[in-house]
Formats: C-alpha cells, sequence, structure tokens
C-alpha cells in the first residue's frame, strides 16, 4: 500500500501487503480409468474452476503420451468461460487444463420495436433494442416516447354537396365546416323544347360546382308569383294574367317560344318593413298622415319578364304598365281589426299615391295599379261611439221658428252653407271601402 502526497505526488508511505492464496475450487469428481502405466488402474480426476489446476486420484502418472496441443474442452461463449487441456493421447487423462475467459457480447445495430406511432392528438412510443450479434441476447432496451403531432391542416378546401372544409393532412378530421355560398345559377346547356339542358351554380368560397339537370321546356308562357319571408300572400286572377300576357308578350317573344324558349312573367313580392329607403318611408308616412290613415307594413312589388332560350337568361325589369291590373293582397294578420279601413299607399318615383281596395273580402286588398315599386299596407280605425244622452235626437218641441237661420255676411241660410261644405270635401277626399 503507497501513500502519496496529494500536493506534490511523492511518496510519504509504502507498506507491501501479503495476499493469502485463495484456494483451489474444484469441480466435481470424474471417474476415469486407464492402462498407460501396464496395469489397468481406476482413479478420479477434478480441476479447479477458477485456475484449471488438475487434481487426480488412482492414476499413475507414468506411461502416458501426452499431446503436445491443447484440446478445447469447452468453447467460451459470450457470457460463460471456457477451457482446454492436454491430455492423454491414450486413455485421455488432463495433465493440464487452462480457462478460456467468456468472449463477451458483440452489440448489433439498435432497432425498433413495439412501435406506435403519434397520431395528432395521442402520443405514441417505441422500443429501442440492441442484440447480441452472435448469441442473439438482448442487451438493452429503452422506451421512447414520440409526442402527438398536432393537425396539419390543408389550406385547400375539400368540398361535397352538402358543404365545404378544411381537413386535417394526417388523419382527415375536418375544420371549419360551412354550407356553401353559391353564386347564381350559369346555364351550361340551354334546355329546349324537347331535350334536357343543364346549369350550374358556383360556392364563392371554394369553388365547388353544383350541376342540375333542367327538364324540357316544351316552350310556352307562364306567370307566377314569387314571395319572400314574412310576406303576405299576393294572387292575380285569370284576367289579370292574360292581360299582362298581351301588353308584355311581343311577337318576337312568341317566336322564341315556337323555338322551344319559355317565358316566365313574375311578381316578385317581399317584405320590406326593415329595409325600406328612408324617402319612400317618409313619403309614405306623410300621405298617411294627411288622410289619417297608420302605416302597417312596406311591401316591394316589382314584375319581370324572364326569357330562358337556347341563347341563355335575359331578366327584363317591367318598370310600369300601359293599363293597370288588379293584384290581390291578403291583410296580415297583426293588421286585422273589426271595423277597420284598409288601403294600400305606393309611392313611385318619389310621389306617394292612394289606392283603394275595390273588393269586398274583409281579408284582402284588391287594386288597381299599373306601375311597381314600394307599397305600403295603411289601416284606419272607425271613430268611437258617442254615448251621450244629449247628442239623442229629441221630439220635444221648441220655440224656435221652422225657417233656417242665415249667414249675416252673405244671407244664405246656414243649414245650405254646411251642405255645401260636406259637399266640397266629399269631392276632394280620398276614401277608402270600410272592412266590416
Amino acid at each position: 500500500e503507497v501513500v502519496l502526497c496529494t500536493v506534490c505526488g511523492a511518496e510519504i508511505q509504502h507498506e507491501h501487503i501479503i495476499v493469502e492464496a485463495l484456494g483451489h475450487k474444484y469441480g466435481e469428481w470424474t471417474e476415469i480409468t486407464s492402462e498407460c502405466s501396464g496395469e489397468l488402474e481406476t482413479g478420479r480426476t477434478h480441476s479447479c474452476t477458477v485456475c484449471g489446476h488438475i487434481e487426480t486420484e488412482g492414476i499413475s502418472m507414468n506411461g502416458h503420451v501426452w499431446d503436445d496441443e491443447y484440446t478445447l474442452d469447452k468453447a467460451p461463449t459470450c457470457e460463460e468461460e471456457g477451457s482446454r487441456s492436454i491430455r492423454c493421447l491414450k486413455c485421455g487423462l488432463v495433465k493440464e487444463s487452462v480457462s478460456l475467459d467468456a468472449l463477451g457480447h458483440n452489440p448489433g445495430e439498435t432497432v425498433k420495436e413495439n412501435i406506435v406511432d403519434a397520431t395528432c392528438t395521442a402520443e405514441g412510443s417505441y422500443d429501442e433494442v440492441v442484440y447480441c450479434t452472435v448469441c442473439k441476447k438482448e442487451l438493452s432496451r429503452t422506451t421512447v416516447t414520440v409526442p402527438a403531432a398536432g393537425h396539419d391542416i390543408d389550406e385547400k378546401w375539400d368540398s361535397n354537396a352538402n358543404g365545404h372544409w378544411h381537413s386535417c393532412k394526417s388523419c382527415a378530421q375536418k375544420f371549419d365546416e360551412q354550407a356553401h355560398s353559391f353564386g347564381a345559377w350559369i346555364i351550361e346547356t340551354a334546355a329546349g323544347a324537347e331535350s334536357e339542358g343543364s346549369r350550374y351554380k358556383k360556392c364563392e368560397i371554394c369553388g365547388y360546382l353544383l350541376y342540375e339537370t333542367v327538364p324540357p321546356t316544351g316552350g310556352g308562357i307562364i306567370a307566377e308569383i314569387e314571395k319572400g319571408e314574412d310576406t303576405p300572400d299576393i294572387s292575380m286572377s285569370e284576367d289579370t294574367i292574360s292581360q299582362l300576357q298581351d301588353e308584355l308578350i311581343t311577337d318576337e317573344d312568341r317566336r322564341l317560344v315556337e323555338q322551344g324558349a319559355e317565358i316566365d312573367i313574375v311578381l316578385q313580392v317581399e317584405n320590406i318593413d326593415d329595409v325600406v329607403s328612408a324617402e319612400d318611408k317618409q313619403e309614405a308616412e306623410n300621405c298617411a298622415a294627411e288622410l289619417d290613415y297608420t302605416v302597417g307594413r312596406y311591401l316591394d312589388i316589382e314584375l319581370m319578364k324572364i326569357i330562358s332560350g337556347v341563347d341563355g337568361t335575359d331578366i327584363i325589369g317591367i318598370n310600369q304598365l300601359k293599363n293597370p291590373v288588379l293584384i290581390t293582397i291578403a291583410i296580415p294578420d297583426d293588421l286585422k281589426a273589426d271595423g277597420r279601413d284598409y288601403a294600400v299607399i305606393r309611392i313611385h318615383d318619389g310621389a306617394a299615391e292612394l289606392l283603394e281596395d275595390t273588393d269586398d273580402d274583409p281579408d284582402t286588398l284588391t287594386i288597381a295599379t299599373d306601375k311597381f315599386s314600394t307599397y305600403a299596407i295603411v289601416y284606419k280605425d272607425p271613430a268611437p261611439s258617442k254615448d251621450d244622452p244629449t247628442d239623442e235626437p229629441t221630439d220635444e218641441p221648441t220655440d224656435e221658428p221652422d225657417t233656417p237661420s242665415e249667414n249675416p255676411e252673405t244671407g244664405v241660410p246656414l243649414s245650405g252653407a254646411v251642405g255645401m261644405l260636406a259637399a266640397a270635401v266629399a269631392a276632394i277626399a280620398l276614401t277608402t271601402r270600410r272592412k266590416k
């Protein structure tokens, strides 16, 4: 044992210690027979498991023919020692045995096992394993955790007939799913009198094309009414439809119909309570106030002629007719009341005009109009009844003469003046039919 200075390294103390021999550790005895000595001998032998020293009993060591080379008794493995020995060529007696060190493992390349792929939302894992290339024993195993990858959302839109969305490139989960926002129909192939056509409309966000087959037109002229939400029912009589066709359908239109075109005369009605222009609203309210009416509903009524032929579709707005036509409007339930009078005020080119009801149905208004723009349904409640007994007629005689009083300035009887005034008012007032 040597003690050295930790600063300069000089030897401070040196002591020699003798370690006692550990002693052999022999294995089990092995029975052996030999005739090398000239006589048959029976004995036994065993070797030290540490150093390989041979100990033999009962067998003479004389007369043997010893091999010049070692015999491999046990090949070493990766983990276990081997041995070799000098043996008698005649009887096989071991004279000398030498231990061979274990070879040790030869690690191979790391391989992956038990692979669990990570997903967009869940962790994955795998084992890194090293095997000995000689004995194939597993030398090490390490589990590696793979974090969740997270979604990789594609910028392009995926779509079907119901809508569009962005998809994760890895797991196909949908994001930002929404309905299509289609533009107007586009005629791809115009329908003929006997042949189908096709049209499509394109989503303005994702570009999806929705196709539709257009049935054969058969040619013809159609009149129809289109109305929006919260809009009262509108109707036209057959006479009104015939009148519209006579005025709006030209000889050229009829030629197109013969070639398979379809012509629609469309009366389009929308509730515009929330979007009526300030100018039209002011005109309607001023007109209603002058005539003691209240505005109940604003409508936009438009008339169009739509020509669908082989060359596409033309939409022609009709602002004014040569002659008025009758249109019937159902009175909205929220405007109905007993004894209430109804009428319509039309605002066209900045001018308001009262249109009287021409039917006797208490639930509808029928008006004659030749202009198409903003309309207002208006109403007037009846004056309250007078129950004052002082206003009741009396049969009691009076002392007043029966002759009418005269106006002191004109000499005209007062009763005549009152009658003239009433007549004048009746001549200038706009009236409507009272619904009972």
